[in-house]
């Protein structure tokens, strides 16, 4: 048995693959992975080592394994309420006219029950197995490393070790922290042989060879600084540095001690074991692009979220959160997401590892999805459905210990000793938090009253101490009711793990989705109620699918449907929406989703993609059309094996990503595809887009945390928010547009912004999502978090506070009130995609490049563009946009520099040609300018088109007719007059309409005034048309009226630039900043005498 282990490890790709490691062992370096059949060889080892009232451990690495171990055990288990098989052909192959010895309940002289043992199984739900085993009994435990030293079993006899653990290791490569399946070392494995023999007699296996154990396997385990994100020890390494710097100033370290102590690199490199250095330059990365340090340098200075950060004992992202709360002025909301995504999830979660009784798990799973689903609301926000389950106990009571909490937890279906953590996560949080800010601020007020309806307080001396609920009812309005403001502040926090959703038309498997949603149709099918299985067991037998469906949901569907080898399960909907409690959570929901019972089915197998389902044997003689036999029984059960349920409009999700070879715009390197799997046991783990329509709307995600799985084409994503593409300006709140490479993609004819690019994905956009007016507003909600994260110039110092007021305290800026204009620019809901062609869209960079001389504070956070500067040559140079091409045209694509030189000296030469000449045809452009044809067919500059007489002739393009022409006094020369005059003369398109045209005509004309045409160059013009556009003729006249009442006022040699100045007064007009009572009202005699 000892050489059958070897085949549990693959060639890995850890050190060496698939080399010999040395004449001392003879072993190749073996990936960590369970080779098939070693369930089977567990079996065989578990009934020849139970011993009577004794326990046997064996050791797997994950949950998934331990499920799979669990299943191919279960023959054996005498516990289960029903008798099981072990498969359904077991007696139907022998022709016996009885059932098989197999199906019997005992499995020999000693009964064997099969517990399971892991961090996410609730520690109620495993009290049987710390019992002794009674009598005739033996206890199995299938656990992870949890039993290895932290918990104690007792009568342990026997141990069998696969010797393998999952761990969580940093990819620096990946950038993310990942789930892998790694070798235990000498001392664990030692360490879970020692488990068997305390009390009595016992034996450990270890299910690797003895030579591979002694040479292979490493001693001990590698400390965790080696392998795990360095983030908060780096933070802890540069403020212990600069107190070292000061005690040694101070001669409190003697001179002889040799120490580099500058930075925080050499302080961790005096370690016993340093951490690698790539491992450093990751952590300051990502310190900087979150926001706590000042610069992605040794020298960067800590801001007030990294002290925040190291006052807290969260993630990175959960401390922005929690800062940005406080900013936005919702820090008890901020509060109860942080502590609902740091602690254990609190809802009961069944699981048929410890629920013997199939039905009853059912039963048990309905109510569990019923309780997040109330808390959810129908938003799909899982940090939103933790804090509305916090609010709910709050308004409860806020009541602490077992049995008061006891009537709570059956109404929520929570477990008390989870909530119990979370709600002591809670306190934590806010005691922490009561010791940073200062007293006299609003948020520190909010705390201490949401402190209070925990039953605590805070007093002098900064110590917690018991404290009375409060009797007023000043604690209902502790949480913010608004929806929008929740999941902006959501967006800012976790922009940086975003989530896309390919459509079926963009993900290349649109046939399957395509086929269903026309069965869907042409049968009349709810698209809300009709979930589908492929492939399911009992094919043409309506009985036995009705049968499968009600023991994977608990109820019956409406109708079955058959096609394909896919079965579609219809379900009653109506007057189920049921998404919450409250009466605008239509209001708020992003998606239109399936019914719960679609929810349940899937959740019946844990998420996995294949499962077993239970059938009675009536049922299993339905599945194969027989008649039931003399012998039938009842309580005689088979497993039969389902693929997990799916839908049409289910949203596949991927993980927006890069690679340390990406960063920074790598030309010609693609973030490899990573798919993001949700938490199954909540709404957002099936979540699907029922429309009526056959086309699919596009959809955005955030979440909490990413933690990639070891094959790195998946990922576990926590923390999930579903958005809609009108929620995208809230994402760019705080996005680094450089290290995701953004563009904006601007639409030739509208010049408005229709697409966006993040790395590799490619989103077009519904109508006015990102305009002038709210790419404005977001940068000044960055330029608010700017100033926020600005560094101190002294670092504070608890110690210290009594110098002055507020002294050793964090200041946190206030951002609301941008945020709240921001909102008001935001769709309540995503409208129609009309992807525009490719041939059209001009791509841009989100942001200008940094220059050398700028401070680089917080690079990440500089303004993005607002507008795209039309009147500017792209190709003078070098191009700074891309030119996309390919609709219309074969063998379009994208034009490189070089390209690009040759097709600009086509069109120069096309507009400098004499009006009415001739059309010149391809082949005469070709041979002049040595370039080919398919050079050509990209521009767009250029345009090839078929004469009469068949031949090829080519023409400008729509960029090559507009843009780019010699300068002339009056527009553009060879490319038709500018419908609109330019002060600068250049030859940019006009967008101003013909009303617009007419009101500047008719205030130019207004007696006394003192602005002229010559000053409504094309911005100005520009902007004028999309405010009239999307405001209306009313607010158009109002403008106008305002500016004739301001030049009327002024004369011509007050204002130095009128174009500029006329710039100030709209946009001032657009955001209301002329009206009283406005905050930050702006002085406009101070703004004009700025003007240059």
């Amino acid at each position: 048995r000892g050489r059958a282990a070897v085949a549990m490890g693959k060639g890995g790709k850890g050190k060496g693959k698939g080399k010999d490691s040395g004449t001392a062992s003879g072993f190749k370096r073996l990936e960590p992975q369970i080779a098939q059949g070693f369930d089977e060889l567990c079996k065989e080892l578990v009934q020849q080592m139970a011993r009577d009232q004794c326990t046997l451990i064996v050791f797997l690495p994950g949950i998934a394994d331990i499920t799979s171990f669990y299943e191919a055990l279960a023959p054996l288990d005498t516990s289960r309420a029903t008798h099981r098989s072990s498969s359904i052909e077991d007696w139907r192959d022998t022709g016996n006219s009885s059932p098989p010895a197999a199906a019997a309940p005992s499995s020999g002289p000693i009964a064997l029950r099969i517990y399971p043992m892991h961090s996410l199984i609730p520690r109620d739900e495993q009290e049987e197995v710390f019992k002794p085993p009674p009598p005739g009994i033996c206890h199995v435990v299938l656990a992870s490393n949890i039993a290895e030293s932290s918990l104690t079993l007792p009568s342990v006899c026997g141990i069998i070790d696969l010797a393998m653990r999952r761990s969580i290791q940093y990819d620096a490569r990946r950038l993310m922290s990942c789930l892998v399946t790694t070798w235990c070392s000498q001392s664990s494995c030692k360490q879970r042989a020692g488990r068997a023999g305390r009390t009595m007699p016992g034996r450990a296996v270890r299910l690797v060879p003895r030579g591979f154990f002694e040479s292979e396997m490493v001693e001990f385990d590698p400390p965790e600084m080696l392998n795990a994100p360095l983030t908060k020890l780096y933070l802890q390494a540069k403020q212990l540095c600069a107190k070292l710097a000061v005690m040694y100033d101070r001669g409190l370290i003697p001179e002889d001690v040799d120490m580099k102590l500058e930075t925080p690199t050499d302080l961790l490199g005096e370690v016993v074991q340093p951490p690698s250095t790539q491992l450093v330059k990751a952590a300051i990365n990502e310190l900087s692009e979150v926001g706590c340090l000042d610069t992605p340098t040794e020298d960067a200075l800590i801001t007030p979220l990294g002290y925040l950060a190291m006052a807290l004992p969260c993630e990175l992202r959960l401390c922005r959160l929690l800062y940005l709360g406080l900013m936005l002025d919702c820090p008890c909301d901020a509060i109860a997401m942080v502590a609902g995504l740091t602690a254990a999830d609190p809802f009961s979660t069944p699981s048929l590892l410890v629920i013997k009784d199939q039905r009853e798990y059912v039963k048990k799973l309905a109510r569990s999805f019923q309780a997040r689903q109330w808390c959810d609301n129908g938003r799909h926000c899982e940090p939103l459905m933790l804090r509305d389950l916090f609010e709910a106990w709050i308004q409860a009571g806020a009541p602490r210990g077992t049995k008061a909490i006891g009537g709570f937890a059956r109404d929520w279906n929570i477990i008390p000793k989870k909530f119990e953590a979370l709600a002591s996560e809670a306190v934590d949080l806010c005691q922490r938090l009561a010791k940073l800010l200062n007293p006299r601020s609003k948020g520190a007020a909010d705390v201490q009253r949401l402190l209070r309806t925990m039953r605590f307080a805070v007093d002098r001396r900064e110590e917690l101490v018991k404290s009375q609920f409060p009797e007023d009812k000043a604690y209902e309005s502790l949480f913010c009711k608004d929806t929008s403001l929740m999941r902006a502040l959501i967006c800012a926090g976790f922009s940086d793990q975003l989530l896309v959703h390919r459509t079926p038309g963009q993900g290349g498997k649109s046939d399957k989705s395509e086929a269903m949603f026309n069965v869907m149709v042409r049968h009349g099918l709810d698209k809300r109620g009709t979930v589908a299985i492929l492939n399911p067991p009992g094919l043409g037998n309506q009985a036995a699918l009705f049968a499968l469906c009600e023991e994977m949901c608990g109820e019956r569907p409406k109708r079955i449907v058959e096609e394909d080898r896919v079965v579609y399960f219809e379900f009653y909907c109506e007057g189920e929406g049921g998404y919450g409690h409250h009466d605008e959570a239509e209001g708020e929901a992003v998606i239109v989703d399936v019914c719960p019972q679609a929810h349940r089915m899937h959740q019946f197998g844990a998420g996995r993609w294949k499962f077993s389902v239970e059938m009675s044997d009536s049922q299993v003689n339905q599945f194969h059309g027989e008649s039931d036999p003399e012998w039938r029984d009842e309580e005689l059960r088979y497993p039969v094996e389902v693929l997990k349920p799916v839908h049409p409009f289910l949203l596949n999700w991927e993980v927006v990503q890069h690679t340390a070879s990406t960063y920074g715009g790598g030309k010609g390197q693609k973030a490899p595809t990573v798919k993001a799997m949700p938490d199954w046991r909540n709404p957002v783990g099936f979540a699907c887009h029922a429309v009526p329509a056959k086309q699919q709307e596009g959809h955005l995600g955030v979440c909490a945390s990413v933690q990639g799985l070891e094959s790195g084409a998946s990922a576990f994503v926590a923390g999930t928010t579903i958005l809609g593409l009108n929620h995208l300006p809230l994402i760019l709140t705080t996005l680094n547009p450089a290290k995701w490479q953004v563009q904006l993609g601007y639409n030739i004819d509208t010049y408005e912004v229709c697409a966006i690019k993040i790395m590799q994905y490619e989103i077009h956009l519904p109508p006015d999502t990102l305009t002038y007016d709210v790419l404005w507003k977001i940068n000044q909600v960055r330029k608010a978090f700017l100033v926020s994260l600005t560094p101190w110039e002294e670092p504070p110092d608890p110690q210290h506070r009594g110098r002055g007021p507020g002294f050793g305290y964090i200041w946190v800026g206030d951002a609301s009130w941008e945020m709240k204009e921001l909102l008001e620019e935001v769709w309540p809901s995503a409208g129609r995609v009309q992807p525009s062609s490719r041939s059209k869209i001009l791509w841009t960079k989100a942001c200008e490049d940094a220059c050398e001389d700028d401070d680089e504070v917080h690079d990440w956070l500089r303004p993005l563009i607002e507008e795209y500067d039309w009147d500017s040559h792209p190709w003078d140079d070098t191009p700074s946009v891309q030119y996309v091409q390919g609709s219309s045209r074969k063998n379009g694509g994208k034009v490189d520099a070089g390209d690009l030189g040759v097709c600009e000296k086509v069109a120069e030469y096309l507009r400098g040609r004499k009006k009415g000449a001739k059309d010149e045809k391809l082949t005469k452009i070709c041979n002049k300018f040595k370039v080919q044809k398919k050079v050509l067919q990209k521009s767009s500059l250029l345009e090839i088109v078929r004469s009469d007489d068949g031949q090829d002739i080519v023409r400008l393009g729509n960029l090559g007719g507009n843009l780019g022409g010699k300068k002339s006094k009056g527009g553009a020369k060879g490319g038709g007059k500018a419908s609109g005059k330019s002060s600068s003369g250049k030859g940019a398109p006009s967008q101003s309409s013909g009303a617009a045209d007419a009101m500047i005509t008719r205030l130019c004309g207004t007696p006394g005034v003192s602005v002229t045409l010559a000053d409504f160059d094309s911005q100005v013009r520009k902007l004028l048309s999309n405010l009239h556009t999307r405001r209306g003729r009313a607010f158009s006249e109002g403008l106008f009226e305002m500016l004739s009442g301001v030049c009327l006022s002024k004369q011509r040699d007050q204002v130095k630039a009128w174009n500029k100045y006329l710039i100030v007064l709209i946009r001032n007009y657009a955001n209301d900043h002329l009206e009283m009572g406005k905050r930050e009202r702006r002085d406009l005699s101070t703004l004009i005498d700025g003007i240059e």
